[in-house]
């Protein structure tokens, strides 16, 4: 995932929750969302 830019991973976070996808799927995107520190950008 490091060669996804910032706003394309937050993106796909939002198109996950929006379109309901597996809930792994879902954490797996927090969880680099966190490891960037991007979390403050919006509420997880």
């Amino acid at each position: 995932m490091e060669s996804l830019h910032d706003n394309m991973l937050i993106q796909a976070y939002l198109d996950a929750k929006e379109f309901q996808l597996s809930p792994e799927f879902i954490e797996i995107i927090k969880s680099e969302i966190h490891k960037r520190n991007l979390h403050h950008v919006f509420e997880i």
